[in-house]
């Protein structure tokens, strides 16, 4: 099985984005995932994930992105159009529609409170969002749903939002910092969660092949 799992670089003048650390730390534990960092740019997430589809499509992308303090959301709504906010070239968007062609909305694929159920089994407070906040995160949300369409062999994608690096998050009626290691954990929670769900969505699983 393919996985691909992305975040995003640094923003609004952070050194660190969350979402790329979560998917770092998998990397480095030698866990059978292909990463993308993708740029705090407006376009960036369809430019960066279609060439990949096209040449080597994965079966399951994980996406990440940093979101509000002390929350943990699976987003299932993404809407066509864009915040008239500077990315991190600090230009607004060219045009207010993702997809100029697309529907207005595409609601998310992923068993969304499955995977909530999952998660919270291993003490996370995460929740379902409608609301995916119409920046880069958003639209790579709309990308996603747009190449699954496209690509038949993606037959799993998810976006999931997680506090600021550095930030703090109840967890077991505990404070919590969001740093390397909770991210760590965080991120192999949720892969073997959105595998799981794969797995019973399209039948057996096989063992994940080695990166070569």
């Amino acid at each position: 099985m393919h996985i691909l799992m992305t975040g995003f670089s640094p923003f609004d003048g952070r050194l660190e984005n969350a979402s790329w650390l979560a998917v770092k730390s998998l990397a480095s534990q030698g866990l059978a995932v292909d990463t993308l960092e993708i740029p705090v740019v407006w376009g960036e997430p369809l430019a960066r994930l279609k060439p990949i589809c096209a040449s080597h499509c994965p079966n399951i992308i994980i996406s990440m992105g940093e979101g509000h303090v002390g929350e943990f959301t699976i987003e299932i709504v993404a809407r066509n159009e864009r915040a008239m906010r500077p990315d991190n070239r600090a230009n607004t968007p060219l045009q207010r529609l993702i997809d100029p062609l697309g529907p207005a909305l595409r609601n998310a694929s992923i068993a969304a409170e499955p995977l909530c159920q999952r998660l919270r089994a291993h003490g996370w407070p995460i929740r379902v969002s409608t609301d995916a906040g119409a920046f880069l995160c958003e639209e790579t949300l709309y990308s996603l749903e747009s190449l699954k369409e496209d690509y038949p062999r993606l037959s799993t994608v998810v976006f999931v939002h997680l506090p600021p690096y550095g930030s703090q998050f109840q967890m077991n009626d505990q404070d919590q910092l969001c740093n390397i290691d909770r991210l760590s954990r965080f991120a192999r929670h949720l892969r073997d969660a959105v595998v799981e769900i794969h797995g019973l969505t399209h039948g057996a699983l096989s063992a994940p092949a080695k990166r070569k």
